[in-house]
């Protein structure tokens, strides 16, 4: 009888939680609604000069879809049978939604929603990694107020940007779905998969800002646990062959413009290394050197507490702060020293 009773309570917490979790994504669509979409979707023209750029792209393939993909327009990788050119993946993401909105209403369909997919998928992998309802709403609710989520779309109209966010939490939500059940082989093919469809989106941004911090992850969550060392390169090797299997499409071209090309060795546009958004200039600056010195105060401050309280201070407590601030002092210090025109010439488009 206690068993049963026992039975009977965690399946209504877990019933009480799936109602707290299905209002919580409810919440994030309406808000999202009342701040971006219903305003977006009134604007009578479209949003900086890249929208323009892309508007004529989805025209053009609208007009001639391509199958199997063989560029949009007849100047692209001459005539060479793979996807290619300005943006990527989007164009035909957006071809089943034309016979219903549009061209122009199609763009802003995909963008909107991509954007929405990105808070949905986020919250989840906040739930996925706190357990705990409060923490991820708060959490998400933080995500909804930023301004940089919707930066790429009503400032820029940057159309390849804003419908590839969605990726990264979706990757990571997989990745710490197969990392709590490692027998979950699934949520690993899943993560790989994932992966490999932001670098055929575009292969610059899915590299720097999908693969990278998901093997980032990857790598620190399996070396600081107690797997077996052979099971866990196993486990990254599946993870890399998935990557390079199903993005390939992808890969490929983007390594053909870096390598081939005398447009890929050096930039001459002012924009790649001499004029920069404000928000960027501040990256550029000394703000990422005052980022690392207050965090490397603030985790020695955090390390002396524990020691006063008798708690040692492991590698695995500091791997995740160390990863952060890597990253986030990296694409600087390498943009100040002029290390990366090829790979900024890449994503510049």
């Amino acid at each position: 009888m206690n068993n049963e009773y026992k039975k009977l309570v965690n399946g209504l917490l877990r019933f009480l939680s799936f109602l707290i979790l299905l209002a919580s994504l409810i919440l994030i669509v309406s808000i999202w609604w009342q701040t971006l979409a219903v305003w977006y979707l009134r604007l009578t023209h479209p949003v900086g000069g890249d929208f323009y750029t892309g508007l004529t792209y989805a025209v053009q393939i609208a007009k001639h879809v391509s199958l199997p993909p063989a560029g949009w327009l007849s100047f692209w990788n001459a005539g060479t049978p793979i996807v290619g050119g300005y943006q990527w993946l989007i164009f035909y993401l957006i071809v089943p939604l034309i016979p219903i909105f549009g061209v122009y209403k199609a763009l802003d369909v995909i963008s909107l929603g991509s954007i929405l997919l990105y808070f949905l998928f986020a919250h989840l992998l906040f739930w996925q990694i706190t357990k705990n309802h409060l923490i991820s709403i708060g959490l998400t609710l933080i995500n909804l107020a930023s301004q940089a989520v919707y930066y790429q779309l009503i400032i820029g109209g940057m159309i390849t940007g804003s419908t590839m966010q969605f990726y990264l939490p979706l990757s990571l939500l997989f990745l710490y779905r197969y990392l709590e059940s490692p027998y979950r082989t699934r949520s690993l093919i899943a993560t790989g998969i994932v992966s490999a469809i932001s670098i055929i989106h575009h292969p610059a941004l899915g590299i720097l800002f999908v693969v990278l911090p998901t093997v980032t992850t990857f790598v620190i969550k399996e070396f600081t646990s107690k797997t077996h060392k052979h099971t866990i390169i196993y486990r990254i090797l599946v993870y890399i062959f998935l990557l390079f299997s199903v993005g390939a499409i992808g890969i490929f071209p983007f390594l053909f413009s870096m390598s081939l090309t005398e447009t890929a060795s050096k930039c001459d546009n002012p924009q790649c290394w001499g004029i920069y958004p404000y928000h960027i200039e501040r990256w550029l600056g000394w703000l990422p050197i005052w980022l690392v010195v207050i965090s490397l105060l603030l985790t020695l401050g955090v390390v002396v507490i524990r020691k006063i309280f008798g708690r040692a201070t492991s590698i695995k407590f500091l791997a995740g702060p160390a990863a952060a601030l890597t990253i986030t002092v990296l694409y600087p210090v390498a943009a100040y020293f002029h290390l990366i025109p090829t790979l900024t010439n890449s994503i510049f488009p």
